[in-house]
């Protein structure tokens, strides 16, 4: 099943969300729509060319994400001018005709807006613009009836020319604070340099950075940025990845090191080969997840959505009653319309429609700064409720680059046993073969290879692997018992090598630990929230690493189906519990966790299964993680606190009931700043400056 984005123009308010959800779903589509990036995704079995048939009818154009355009056109300045000179001309003492003249040109300039409304009303999908559509054209009707009638006390031009300027300037507001919410992703799509040099028969050609292909070997001079991710080929450079990353220390790349696009070489020069492009580079991944971010739809934001469907109908079977009752009550028509237009033009859904949307957008683009990715919506909503932290040891709690630090094994076995560690992608694997490559002329030979998961590997007669892979396949390992306790209570992790089920020797690999990792444990003891460690290696070497970091609970030798179980038994207290992993032995469970984390070079699996990356391996990350969630969820309750109870107490005002009366103009101004006030408090969390 693929994932489609859209743009989505017409929408107005919550109203839209519904509507498209809603039909969508009876269609039998699985869809999400956005109100602030006025985006929609839907999830597609393949090319679906009834769906923008399906938009349209119920009044909704949808286009490509692509596209490069605004996601909500701007009122132009001219045409807001406009209606601002004619609101102050008609207040002034002008002939009622000229006013007459003056309420139909603005109810022309504002057509869209009117025709967009009578779309929805006519069919049934009900919207804010219904609302305006049926306040402004009755006002309209009612004050050419009063004035054929010379009941010049009666009319409403005046007010239609001002509801008419403020809906204008709110919509111009209202999209000017939209397109901030998409600065961040603009920047990260930006930072890769519109052309780039590649080589071709040894002559350096300049190209643009859309047309590179994989395998293409791209030159990079000192200054340069790189134009896509990459293997390097030839040449040494000092890299500056902090633009991905957010590390300002520059990183050495010489020969077969992997290169990130938008990369800026600070040092040096490389030739670079190719390997991703276009969508498939970093930078497009990470600008797509920041744009999935705001189509974050938590469970408060459903509750809204619920509201709202129900919304506009309400409002105008309020609005009917209200004039109904005051014109039996009174027999003063005047009144009974003055107080159904205000009923009308008060309501606003776009005040709850935009409480969710507006704070979710500015909450991710405040991860995305800090280089945090969300790729599970659910993540952002519960982070602040996190009580225990389950974290692996290699490359979560240690820098993830393990060396080898004491060999003992004929060399006559290297070629062998690179040639099986050279197929698994553990870090492990990764330091064993750096080794020997160092060491050694090593020469690589296929090998069948079967990868046992926290444990080891299997190839034709030799077994490499813990203490617990031996054990199970009855290899006696008193042969270097002396060894294996010596070293694992130095804290470094023991690997067996068998060759035809007897032991032939054994490396032991150190891995530091981050400096990070003793202030997050730090942290997590003085917010009385709970550490684990898990690990497939030994008790010993766990042990060392644990007393070292302060953690009292951690569980060694664990397979993966057991690091599922051991997140289920911590769940099981009612807590919220996160998992932080990189390799394939964490993605089982990451998946099983509340919230999982993995860092920026996890392996793919594990990428893939995390709800959270965390683009600067640095487990601090996670308390911005957990702040920023706490406040963005208060920003969003503020908000529907604010939209529910303007909503409720307004409509209450503009009936009557309470003795103030509103007028139509009034009442549309505060709609207006209803949606402003809930877009400027959501904005409040760009002022967010800790951590």
């Amino acid at each position: 099943m693929q994932k489609k984005v859209y743009k989505v123009e017409n929408m107005s308010c919550a109203s839209c969300v519904n509507i498209i959800e809603t039909t969508l779903e009876k269609k039998g589509y699985k869809a999400k729509v956005n109100l602030i990036s006025e985006k929609m995704v839907v999830y597609l079995e393949n090319e679906d060319k009834e769906l923008k048939s399906i938009m349209s009818k119920i009044g909704y154009d949808i286009k490509d994400s692509k596209d490069n355009e605004e996601p909500k056109k701007e009122v132009p300045i001219l045409k807001l001018l406009t209606l601002f000179i004619f609101m102050i001309v008609i207040m002034l003492k002008i002939p009622i005709s000229f006013k007459l003249i003056i309420s139909s040109i603005s109810i022309f300039l504002c057509r869209e807006i009117l025709i967009d409304g009578y779309k929805k009303t006519v069919s049934l999908k009900f919207n804010m613009y219904s609302l305006i559509l049926i306040g402004v054209m009755s006002a309209y009707l009612y004050s050419i009836v009063m004035m054929y009638n010379s009941r010049f006390d009666r009319l409403y031009f005046d007010g239609i020319s001002v509801i008419l300027f403020v809906i204008s300037l709110g919509n111009q507001i209202e999209a000017k604070l939209k397109k901030n919410t998409k600065e961040s992703i603009e920047k990260i799509t930006q930072l890769l340099p519109s052309h780039c040099n590649i080589l071709v028969n040894n002559e350096i050609i300049k190209i643009e950075t859309k047309n590179l292909k994989v395998d293409d070997i791209l030159v990079v001079k000192e200054g340069e940025v790189v134009a896509s991710d990459g293997i390097v080929v030839s040449g040494i450079a000092l890299v500056n990845e902090s633009s991905i990353t957010g590390e300002s220390k520059d990183i050495e790349k010489i020969k077969d090191d992997n290169i990130i696009g938008s990369s800026v070489i600070t040092k040096g020069q490389v030739n670079v080969k190719i390997k991703s492009v276009g969508e498939n580079t970093v930078v497009s991944k990470i600008a797509s997840m920041m744009e999935m971010t705001q189509l974050i739809k938590p469970n408060i934001a459903r509750f809204a959505d619920k509201v709202a469907m129900y919304f506009v109908p309400g409002v105008l079977i309020i609005a009917t009653i209200t004039g109904v009752l005051w014109y039996l009550l009174t027999k003063d028509l005047e009144k009974a319309f003055n107080n159904f237009a205000s009923v009308i033009l008060i309501s606003c859904p776009c005040s709850i429609g935009l409480a969710t949307p507006a704070s979710i957008s500015l909450g991710g683009l405040l991860l995305s700064k800090r280089h945090i990715l969300i790729k599970n919506p659910e993540a952002l909503e519960i982070g602040y409720k996190i009580t225990d932290v389950v974290m692996d040891k290699t490359g979560t709690l240690t820098n993830g680059t393990p060396v080898v630090s004491d060999i003992m094994l004929d060399k006559n076995y290297y070629n062998d046993i690179y040639s099986i560690e050279k197929y698994i992608e553990h870090p492990i694997s990764n330091a064993i073969c750096n080794y020997l490559e160092a060491k050694t002329n090593i020469t690589f030979s296929e090998k069948k290879v079967r990868n046992f998961q926290g444990l080891g590997v299997f190839s034709e007669s030799y077994l490499i692997g813990n203490r617990n892979l031996m054990t199970r396949r009855n290899i006696d390992v008193s042969k270097y018992e002396k060894e294996y306790e010596k070293f694992s209570n130095q804290g470094k992790t023991f690997i067996f090598i068998a060759k035809d089920k007897d032991l032939i020797g054994y490396i032991t690999i150190i891995d530091d630990i981050k400096d990070s990792s003793l202030e997050f444990i730090t942290y997590l003891k003085n917010n009385n929230m709970k550490a684990y460690m898990l690990t497939g290696d030994n008790k010993m070497t766990a042990r060392y690493i644990a007393d070292k970091l302060g953690i009292k609970e951690l569980s060694a030798e664990v397979l993966p189906y057991e690091k599922v179980e051991f997140i289920e038994k911590v769940k099981t207290h009612d807590n919220f519990v996160a998992m932080v992993g990189d390799g394939v032995n964490d993605a089982a469970a990451l998946k099983a966790s509340d919230i999982g984390f993995c860092v920026s070079n996890a392996s793919d699996i594990s990428l893939k299964a995390a709800d959270v990356i965390l683009l600067k391996n640095d487990l601090n990350d996670i308390i911005k993680f957990k702040n920023i969630s706490y406040i963005t969820m208060k920003n969003i309750k503020e908000n529907l606190f604010f939209g529910f109870i303007y909503n409720v107490f307004g409509i209450v005002i503009a009936t009557g009931v309470l003795g103030i009366e509103l007028t139509p103009t009034i009442a549309s101004i505060c709609m207006v700043c209803s949606s402003i006030s809930v877009l400027l408090n959501s904005i409040r969390l760009k002022l967010y400056k800790g951590d």
